[in-house]
């Protein structure tokens, strides 16, 4: 199993509107590699980027970055095949991904601006000794 790490370059968030609408739409894109990616004896780094828009045009984010790759000559061997066909690995883009929600969470949050992911439905349970409200529902 390769090491995947992921390290930030480059971090542009700015807050357009004062005003928060009552819905926000909020598009991703992740570009990976974003530039030509290097290949060295035991590494690979695969720079990126990643943005959000949001709509009604409220905030933006862009942050750069590099996913950094290592292990065994013939993982890498097999990663860089897939990268030279365009065929960016699973793991690769689940840790970009990953590293960038979360920092875009924390960004949203010092902007003042709700978090750019879905958050689950509260789920209504039956009331307990006649209380009213939601109860907590876990599923196992």
């Amino acid at each position: 199993m390769p090491s995947i790490v992921v390290k930030l370059k480059s971090i542009n968030a700015e807050r357009l509107s004062e005003r928060l609408p009552p819905q926000i739409s909020f598009q991703t894109q992740l570009a990976l590699p974003s530039e030509e990616p290097r290949f060295q004896e035991n590494t690979i780094i695969l720079p990126y980027t990643f943005t959000i828009t949001a709509v009604p045009p409220i905030v933006s984010l862009l942050l750069r970055g590099t996913v950094i790759v290592q292990g065994t000559r013939e993982e890498l061997d097999q990663i860089r095949g897939e990268v030279e066909k365009k065929k960016i690995p699973a793991p690769v883009a689940q840790a970009a991904l990953s590293y960038s929600l979360a920092e875009a969470v924390v960004l949203f949050r010092d902007l003042g601006v709700p978090p750019p992911i879905a958050l689950p439905p509260l789920q209504g349970g039956k009331p307990q000794g006649g209380k009213k409200g939601y109860q907590p529902v876990s599923t196992i």
